[in-house]
């Protein structure tokens, strides 16, 4: 399981971040749905890689009219998430978005996610064809694409750190229907990050808004 290629240290922090800390990308990506849509009427929500609930804890404390779902590959992250959040225990599933297609809902959210994936399709292609309205899509994103892998210390497998290109991204939304346009990332202001071992992206957000 995709925790494998991670650490205790990283599981404490998680835990830890959706006990106490409100994320400024959680908030960023709040903001841009109550900008850029109308909440008079239910809206239903895909979160894709929750992991243990972070956007979850978000939108409760806004009170937004919207309905939440849960997607994650990782088991653990979602017990962990249940046993923060135990009203989250229906609403949180456990599937491989490379492989199998969420519920559909009116928006679908992704940060940190999509850069792990082996290839960029079918997973982002399954969580396009499934959302009506709104992607907000955060990763990292440059001029070119750059397939890396990554071993964390500590960690019992490598796991894939990809950069995607502006342009295979802007056409793959396009074929969904979405038109997309990019923001940058408020908690990094999408300023070169060295990850270590040779890797450095940037990291921004797309705002797909269905044609």
């Amino acid at each position: 399981m995709f925790h494998k290629s991670q650490n205790n240290k990283y599981l404490e922090l998680i835990t830890n971040r959706a006990k106490k800390d409100y994320l400024v990308w959680v908030e960023q990506f709040l903001d841009l749905i109550t900008e850029n849509l109308i909440l008079k009427s239910r809206k239903t929500l895909n979160d894709i890689g929750c992991c243990v609930g972070q956007f979850w804890k978000g939108l409760k404390k806004r009170n937004l009219n919207i309905a939440y779902n849960g997607y994650d590959i990782e088991n653990k992250y979602l017990k962990i998430a249940k046993s923060i959040f135990p009203e989250l225990y229906n609403c949180l599933f456990q599937i491989d978005i490379t492989k199998s297609k969420p519920h559909k809902a009116d928006i679908s959210i992704v940060s940190a996610t999509i850069e792990h994936f082996k290839f960029l399709s079918p997973g982002l292609d399954n969580i396009l064809g499934r959302t009506k309205e709104m992607v907000l899509l955060r990763t990292f994103l440059g001029e070119n694409s750059d397939k890396s892998i990554f071993m964390k210390s500590n960690a019992q497998t490598y796991y894939y750190i990809n950069q995607y290109s502006f342009r295979e991204i802007f056409e793959l939304f396009e074929k969904h229907g979405f038109a997309s346009s990019v923001v940058r990332d408020r908690y990094t202001d999408s300023m070169p990050r060295y990850l270590g071992e040779g890797i450095i992206r940037n990291q921004y957000i797309v705002i797909g808004k269905k044609m």
